[in-house]
């Protein structure tokens, strides 16, 4: 066999192949899918920041920033400010309405603080004192503290002690004059109406009364009344007599004025009295009228119904003709 040498220019022998590899061994069986984490939003909406960029690649952009929900218009300054440039111009200096109101309460609380009224108490130095006695107009003097009675009141004694009372105890008291007098003037606001009401009363009483002992006493109403004077006049001094009859009681009327009262004093004064107890009045008018009251219960004595005749013999009846008796006896006595 003939051998041909290879040319030197010929390739070197091919390696030789490599050995097949093995059969690989089973892949594991695939184990149950965990719950799936949640998708980020930005991640889902954007496949390309799943990855990490090229290294010359576009850089990611800076996140951007939360959006802030709008709360006032923009053009809330000018809303405000109108056409006032000086307005504008504090506005301007101003971040938000919320600052704004907050400036505002700030001013509001300095300028309480800084008008507050004056005023004194019982911790308070006796300089503080004289500048607000000075400040208010309290004189020093209290003959010069201006708080009176207005000219149309006619004070009595008891009310000058209570004005002086007063006036005093208000100066000390570090009242300023004016406020003085207007509690003096609601004073006698009151004191006036209050008047007026008792003298109201007092005539409504005195006109009642006389209304119904006229009635009672007809003809002898005159006498009667000055029978009850004469008697008082014997027995009290004037004084005596004025402390009774003419001082008024809490609601402005008199005891000179109470009907029961009239009727005590007119029963013990014609006792007392007797025929003497008759001054003034109409004597023939109170005669005639107890002439025809008598014989006005005489006539049921003869009366043909038996009621009537049981009447004239009552106690009532046989009682006020004793008193007719009597009394026309006493008029017949003093003519």
């Amino acid at each position: 066999m003939n051998v041909f040498p290879q040319p030197v220019f010929a390739p070197d022998d091919p390696p030789s192949p490599a050995p097949a590899p093995a059969d690989p061994a089973p892949a594991p069986a695939d184990p149950a899918p965990a719950d799936p984490a949640p998708a980020d939003p930005a991640s889902a909406s954007d496949p390309a920041s799943a990855a990490d960029p090229s290294l010359l690649g576009d850089p990611d952009p800076a996140p951007a920033a939360p959006a802030v929900p709008q709360t006032w218009p923009e053009d809330w300054r000018q809303q405000m400010a109108g056409d006032d440039e000086k307005v504008m111009r504090q506005l301007e200096r101003t971040k938000s309405p919320a600052d704004l109101a907050k400036r505002l309460i700030d001013t509001q609380a300095k300028l309480a603080e800084s008008v507050k009224p004056l005023t004194v108490d019982a911790d308070s130095s006796d300089e503080e004192v004289a500048a607000y006695r000075e400040a208010v107009g309290i004189p020093d003097d209290i003959a010069d503290y201006d708080v009176k009675f207005s000219e149309n009141t006619q004070p009595t004694e008891q009310d000058n002690t209570l004005l002086g009372s007063f006036r005093e105890r208000a100066h000390a008291e570090n009242v300023p004059p004016a406020q003085a007098q207007k509690m003096l003037d609601w004073y006698e606001e009151i004191t006036e109406a209050a008047a007026q009401d008792r003298a109201e009363n007092a005539s409504t009483f005195r006109a009642e009364t006389t209304v119904s002992l006229k009635e009672e006493w007809g003809g002898e109403y005159a006498s009667n009344l000055n029978a009850v004077k004469t008697y008082l006049e014997s027995q009290m001094s004037e004084e005596a007599r004025a402390d009774l009859v003419q001082k008024p009681f809490a609601d402005g009327t008199y005891l000179g004025d109470n009907p029961h009262f009239l009727r005590m004093m007119a029963s013990i004064a014609t006792d007392q009295l007797g025929p003497n107890a008759i001054f003034a009045g109409d004597v023939h008018k109170v005669s005639g009228d107890l002439e025809a009251r008598k014989n006005e219960l005489l006539a049921l004595r003869g009366s043909k119904d038996k009621d009537e005749r049981a009447k004239y013999k009552s106690d009532e009846v046989q009682k006020e003709l004793s008193t007719i008796y009597d009394k026309l006896g006493r008029i017949k006595a003093r003519a």
